[in-house]
């Protein structure tokens, strides 16, 4: 794969975009039910079941995101935007070992680390359709109707039907590594398609149509209603002769170079689904943490240790500089806190690829979740050592600042930071 195909591969790897693009690595990148420990300390259940006694469970999240990382040379201006991920899974479904905590009793607040044998055939959990959910609310923009694709096995947010490319449809390459794509006599596209992304068939040349390697083009401008412009440096200028299906543009596939705002301050998030495996979602929350910067005393996502020698602290304490950014308002019962949740890869990084490109990894992966409510909490040693412990030459952080609800499935609304540390070889 050529470092321009890794560019693009990487992109949609970020949170929220992997359900387009089956080369994303095996850990997968959407929140998932062990995101939400935090409540359990504020809200008991019942005695303890066995992982196989255990109901389906599931993470929907809303969430306004961006890479933390230096992008220079990488030809992007930045990288953010809103990412709606949706997992439902039974917990028997995931294959991975618990290695932290060491008695498998996860800690109320705290971490927890599984470790994944990629060359062994251990998964995390299997993703499973649990309906349809509605979301609303003030994000930008809008969101809407998000379906399970069996294909990718994950859920996607299409924002209106697919459209044909209509006679007369052109595609101009703007020589600044975008293109401009004006629609035909016919065509009607969703309104407001600024920090979207469109999937793309039916032109003649295939490097103006989606691909493996470029399964979305992100939409950097909407200057017209049946005008797009997408980032896409390789397009060839075409004029579409032969009317034929050719597009779906979806809302929420993560941080994307148009880096539009997606939650402001106070934004309220409105989730509904029918119930199905997990039980029937109405909950209105308010997306905490716009404006989200850590503290000086603070592990960075683009650069978390590289030994475990100590406990670390992640923080927006504004004693120690940081902003925790606006307050959650959400129902009764909800709480806000960090959410600080990510991956490793052990696949070797090529020479000049982007700092958020993970390769695919070969032995094993570790996905982690520590969870703290308020403005700050340690990370255990132990813990990370036990991420360590899966070798990594990669590691993907998310520090999240949520307003969230644990239940089946738990919601969260919020801001975030993704980071990515490289681990130099021995």
């Amino acid at each position: 794969m050529s470092l321009v195909r890794n560019k693009f591969t990487a992109l949609f790897c970020l949170m929220g975009a992997s359900a387009y693009l089956a080369a994303c690595n095996d850990a997968g990148s959407a929140p998932d039910a062990r995101i939400m420990q935090m409540f359990d300390a504020a809200v008991p259940d019942g005695p303890p079941m066995g992982p196989d006694a255990a109901p389906v469970g599931g993470t929907i999240a809303a969430l306004d995101v961006k890479i933390t990382n230096d992008l220079t040379g990488t030809g992007l201006p930045g990288l953010a935007g809103g990412a709606i991920s949706a997992s439902f899974e039974a917990p028997a479904s995931d294959t991975g070992t618990i290695t932290f905590p060491p008695n498998m009793m996860p800690t109320q607040p705290g971490c927890e680390v599984h470790i994944y044998d990629v060359a062994a055939g251990k998964h995390p959990g299997v993703p499973q359709d649990d309906g349809m959910l509605t979301i609303t609310g003030d994000s930008t923009p809008a969101v809407g109707v998000c379906v399970f694709s069996t294909m990718a096995k994950a859920y996607v947010c299409p924002a209106g039907a697919p459209g044909m490319l209509t006679v007369g449809t052109t595609i101009t390459n703007n020589m600044n590594g975008t293109a401009t794509i004006t629609f035909g006599a016919g065509a009607t596209l969703p309104t407001d398609n600024v920090g979207r992304a469109i999937q793309l068939a039916g032109f003649s040349n295939a490097a103006n149509n989606s691909s493996a390697a470029s399964p979305l083009f992100f939409i950097m401008a909407n200057p017209a209603p049946s005008t797009i412009v997408v980032l896409n440096p390789a397009a060839v200028n075409e004029v579409v002769a032969t009317a034929v299906a050719g597009y779906t543009i979806f809302t929420g596939t993560g941080p994307t170079p148009a880096q539009r705002p997606f939650l402001a301050a106070a934004a309220k998030v409105h989730i509904v689904k029918a119930a199905m495996a997990t039980p029937a979602v109405d909950i209105e929350l308010t997306a905490a943490g716009a404006g989200l910067k850590l503290a000086d005393d603070s592990a960075l996502p683009e650069a978390m240790p590289l030994t475990a020698a100590v406990n670390f602290k992640v923080s927006c304490n504004v004693a120690q500089n940081g902003v925790c950014g606006s307050a959650g308002a959400g129902p009764t019962g909800s709480l806000e806190g960090l959410i600080v949740t990510g991956r490793t890869t052990d696949g070797v990084v090529p020479a000049g690829v982007p700092p958020f490109f993970m390769p695919a990894a070969t032995g094993k992966v570790a996905s982690f979740t520590c969870t703290f409510i308020g403005s700050q909490g340690t990370i255990p040693k132990e813990a990370w050592a036990a991420v360590l412990a899966a070798s990594p030459t990669r590691i993907e952080t998310r520090i999240l600042r949520v307003e969230a609800l644990k239940g089946r499935p738990n919601i969260i609304a919020g801001h975030g930071l993704i980071g990515y540390t490289t681990v130099p070889p021995p």
